[in-house]
């Protein structure tokens, strides 16, 4: 028996369920990786697996790389109406709690 979260496949550890699982020699494995004894279309032998490791470990280096680079900078965000709505909204809000008052569109001092 197995829990839901821990029911995976041994090769290439994708979660199973009841409908997708196979199993041989009491483990588990997805349809992709169940041992056959005629040719599949995955090439799964311990070289491909180094290979697919490294591949991992180079593109996960590269992110971190690309990663550190870019701490610190920032992107210009240009302004559009939903973001410019939300300013004017807390401006208001903001001279509200400061004056008690509010403006209206002619600019003019109301009291509420």
């Amino acid at each position: 028996f197995w829990h839901k979260g821990c029911l995976k496949c041994t090769v290439c550890g994708m979660t199973l369920n009841i409908k997708n699982v196979k199993g041989y020699e009491k483990m588990p494995y997805c349809h992709a990786h169940y041992p056959h004894m005629k040719p599949t279309v995955i090439c799964d032998n311990p070289e491909m697996q180094r290979i697919r490791l490294l591949t991992d470990i180079q593109s996960n280096a590269k992110y971190h790389e690309d990663f550190n680079k870019s701490k610190g900078k920032f992107t210009v965000v240009t302004d559009d109406p939903v973001l410019a709505r939300a300013k004017e909204q807390q401006r208001n809000v903001s001279q509200i709690d400061y004056t008690g008052k509010r403006k209206d569109s002619s600019s003019q001092l109301l009291s509420h």
